[in-house]
């Protein structure tokens, strides 16, 4: 795709004699080497698309950029150098991060002092992977280039389960996602990370009116999407029926000149509440409005998701055709504002920790593994193990909070909103276009940290102060469905053939965790247990059929659409029993087996 963007970094022991890994990137990248001399550890790297590399050469430094910096406003290479050679000198690097603004990964290469730091920002919004080797490790944008992709166990259970893994967890094994809100620095050991800022919840501001608070934060976001705001390009809202959307929709509408440059686009049928209510919104805004579906081929949907979501995209049909359509007429200047809020998303009246985590972080505690999961190399109690030892963890991270709101807004940011890839929100870790999430940006995370729970509880006052700034678009209902999948749930009964014929064309690392005919034996279930699909149905009964299936999901449906359990379930050589999934998690399940297939 021709509007990539990212970098490789490997770097490897003096004692190693391997060679440097095969780069696959971009064609148009460059490649360089560095020797650490007081280690011997010796580093190379390549950076391709919009990625940019600045050498400041008489302090010998080299800086990398993936993605933008708002403050100090960086528009090209030498920019980059002149504006961070001074900042990194004026302050230690475990403190390098708090004096920058943007969406971003830096690498900051120092031959003088013989270092090598990994800067990511407070929302971890660039995603980083680390994999770790005997002999050599990498960081890079994109798992595409490891030639290796076995699963971890325990990462495709979790995103099963919860729809994201945690805790860097990735679904590769020994690969992880670097931490938000970090400063690593690559030693001959590899690399050892410092936090450099964490929300402060100490200190409530309990003295300001609730007029006072929509107030400081209505200024908040606008300076926000003023640092955010390119000057040249289309400006790109990523629109649904909802109010955090909307609100970057009237804060781009209402700054001065933009409005020929700005592109409304939602996904989804055009039926569906979210597409409806945003062309109203574009309408009563004067904008355009473009409408990105999915298409109907489920098979090439699986494909996409599986090549170009690194495994961590809970399976989704109108984000995947949608952006690959999308792709093609962006430009290099071009950026896409999304709705990615700091408030928390529910009223947060937990009685338990562990209702917290499952309930409001989403991550489902105590783990319960299927016994059909991990036939062949791991025991499911292994593997539940494995992540709730993983959930003590984040229990340890939260324990100096002893307000549960507090405690589920930290982890939604440290945890949720840091490793759960959303590609209409994130196009993919913005390797396809630069990205924009102004009403996450470092001030309102200090903001947000202070506003009591009264307020900060169900987006009260960012949902109060978006109605006070833009009463017009307020008006307009808010959406009260968002986005289905439902038409490619009755997509694997109509196109169950080639949906079938996906699982020959490619052997995958997962077969050894979850063997084929496993997923065979659940597709094949699920189409016998929705045989009403078979026959052809008039649209407005294949409507309700769709929207009852996706409020209730198949399980419910079985026995008034097919044949009963027992009936289906016959017998079987699996130990532990054949799984029983719902559409959703049938697709993602058929998505990583692509995803980690095996590369000829």
């Amino acid at each position: 795709m021709p509007n990539t963007s990212g970098f490789n970094l490997y770097w490897r022991k003096p004692e190693s004699t391997q060679p440097w890994p095969k780069f696959n990137s971009s064609p148009s990248f460059s490649e360089t080497e560095v020797c650490l001399e007081s280690t011997g550890v010796r580093v190379c790297f390549d950076v391709w698309g919009r990625t940019v590399v600045s050498h400041v050469r008489n302090e010998g430094l080299c800086f990398i950029l993936h993605g933008n910096l708002s403050v100090p406003n960086v528009r090209s290479a030498e920019e980059l150098g002149l504006c961070l050679a001074p900042i990194y000198r004026s302050h230690a690097p475990e403190g390098f991060g708090l004096y920058l603004r943007g969406s971003f990964v830096l690498i900051v290469i120092d031959s003088k002092a013989d270092k090598v730091f990994v800067v990511t920002d407070r929302n971890g919004s660039r995603k980083v992977f680390n994999k770790k080797g005997a002999e050599h490790e990498w960081i890079g944008t994109s798992v595409e280039c490891l030639p290796d992709r076995r699963p971890d166990p325990a990462g495709v259970a979790s995103l099963m389960i919860n729809d994201f893994c945690f805790l860097g967890r990735t679904v590769i094994e020994n690969v992880s996602l670097l931490e938000r809100a970090s400063i690593y620095c690559l030693g001959r050991n590899g690399l050892s990370r410092t936090c450099y800022w964490e929300p402060d919840y100490s200190s409530k501001n309990y003295a300001l009116s609730a007029s006072e608070m929509e107030d400081a934060y209505e200024k908040l976001m606008t300076q926000a999407v003023r640092r955010t705001v390119p000057e040249s390009g289309r400006v790109l809202v990523s629109l649904s029926g909802g109010v955090d959307s909307r609100a970057i929709l009237g804060l781009l509408t209402s700054e001065p000149g933009l409005k020929n440059r700005l592109l409304a686009f939602s996904y989804g049928q055009e039926d569906d509440d979210d597409v409806r209510i945003a062309r109203e919104l574009c309408d009563i805004s004067g904008i355009p409005h473009k409408v990105l579906c999915y298409q109907g081929n489920l098979a090439e949907t699986i494909r996409r998701n599986g090549a170009l979501s690194e495994g961590l995209v809970s399976f989704y049909t109108h984000g995947l055709d949608g952006l690959f359509a999308l792709e093609k007429e962006l430009g290099s200047s071009d950026i896409m504002f999304v709705g990615d809020i700091a408030f928390r998303q529910g009223a947060s009246s937990f009685r338990t920790l562990d209702e917290m985590l499952t309930h409001g972080v989403g991550i489902r505690t105590p783990v319960s593994v299927p016994n059909w999961y991990g036939y062949g190399r791991h025991h499911p109690t292994d593997i539940a193990n494995q992540l709730n030892s993983d959930i003590e963890i984040l229990k340890q991270r939260i324990s100096h909070l002893k307000n549960l709101s507090d405690a589920n807004h930290y982890l939604l940011l440290d945890q949720r909103q840091n490793y759960q890839i959303l590609p209409w929100r994130e196009f993919y870790t913005g390797r396809f276009i630069r990205v924009a999430n102004p009403l996450i940006d470092e001030d309102i995370l200090d903001f947000v940290a202070t506003v009591p729970s009264l307020y900060a509880n169900n987006k009260k006052l960012h949902r109060q102060t978006a109605i006070k700034m833009f009463p017009e678009l307020c008006r307009i209902p808010f959406a009260a469905s968002g986005v289905t999948n439902s038409r490619a749930y009755s997509d694997i009964i109509s196109q169950r053939a080639a949906v079938l014929a996906l699982l020959e064309t490619h052997d995958s690392h997962l077969d050894d965790l979850i063997p084929p005919e496993v997923i065979k034996f659940a597709v094949i279930q699920y189409i016998e247990a929705c045989r009403l699909d078979r026959y052809k149905l008039p649209k407005f009964v294949r409507d309700v059929v769709d929207k009852a299936r996706w409020k209730y999901s198949s399980a419910a449906l079985r026995f008034s659409l097919g044949k009963s359990y027992k009936e289906i379930n016959t017998p079987h050589p699996w130990k532990g029993g054949v799984p029983k999934l719902a559409p959703r998690q049938l697709l993602k399940l058929l998505s990583i087996r692509y995803f980690l297939r095996k590369q000829p």
